[in-house]
């Protein structure tokens, strides 16, 4: 576990939580595709699926951490709609840059999003 400052920076939290998100999305990304769908990468191209791991990740927590908390006050609501948005949005993403099909697309968005968040509380739990 990251043992943060209770001072410490907001947007520097950000930054590491992001980094974080990041990181397990795009291996989860990769390990599904390789071994749940049976698809090669390579086949569907390595900076295609590198790609959409980083932009689907990119494209939706700043949302999280920023936009929602200024319209949504209860932590718990706005966590509850911000993952099931950015499940939403990321599985859209999934169809569009990796041409899979959206049930695929739903499985990769739900289990990336869902590892992130485990490995997220694990390593830096909420303040």
């Amino acid at each position: 576990m990251i043992h943060l400052p209770q001072n410490f920076p907001f947007e520097s939290r950000f930054l590491i939580s992001m980094l974080i998100t990041v990181i397990v999305e795009t291996a989860v990304i990769l390990a599904l595709i390789r071994f749940l769908f049976k698809l090669s990468p390579g086949r569907i191209g390595w900076a295609r699926c590198l790609f959409a791991g980083f932009y689907a990740s990119f494209a939706t927590i700043p949302y999280l951490w920023f936009v929602l908390p200024a319209y949504i006050s209860s932590y718990i609501a706005c966590i509850l709609v911000g993952e099931i948005g950015a499940f939403i949005l990321e599985a859209i993403a999934y169809v569009f840059f990796l041409n899979l099909p959206l049930r695929r697309a739903a499985v990769l968005s739900l289990i990336a999003n869902m590892s992130s968040i485990a490995v997220g509380l694990t390593l830096l739990p909420p303040f």
